[in-house]
């Protein structure tokens, strides 16, 4: 990528924009079965496999784990969450669950990643 000529005043000395760092990272995901009946769940991960200090030796940044089962009349979902960039790590288990034409109850929505 060239910077336009109007830009170029704020390239580093290779021509780059600043800021610009490479990298490599991948996102697989895969979901098995139906929300609407029976056993459903997925998987969500995203990798970033550029070596930065302090970043430690795992290449997984966050994934997103989601299992449930739906009935006729309700459905019950567990969702586990990891979030891992060097000094902020997090991990999350949320559940819920769903009757049908009434409401969803439990500590969060879940399956917001799999729409």
């Amino acid at each position: 990528v060239t910077l336009a000529d109007s830009l170029q005043q704020f390239s580093d000395r290779r021509g780059n924009e600043p800021g610009t760092l490479q990298g490599s990272q991948w996102s697989p995901s895969v979901f098995i079965g139906d929300r609407e009946r029976g056993l459903f769940g997925g998987a969500s991960f995203f990798f970033d496999f550029q070596n930065r200090p302090g970043k430690g030796s795992s290449s997984l940044v966050s994934s997103v784990v989601t299992l449930g089962y739906t009935w006729d009349c309700c459905a019950i979902t567990a969702q586990n969450y990891t979030f891992n960039v060097g000094l902020r790590q997090e991990n999350r288990a949320v559940f819920s669950f769903r009757l049908n034409g009434i409401g969803t109850f439990g500590t969060e929505q879940v399956g917001q990643h799999f729409r």
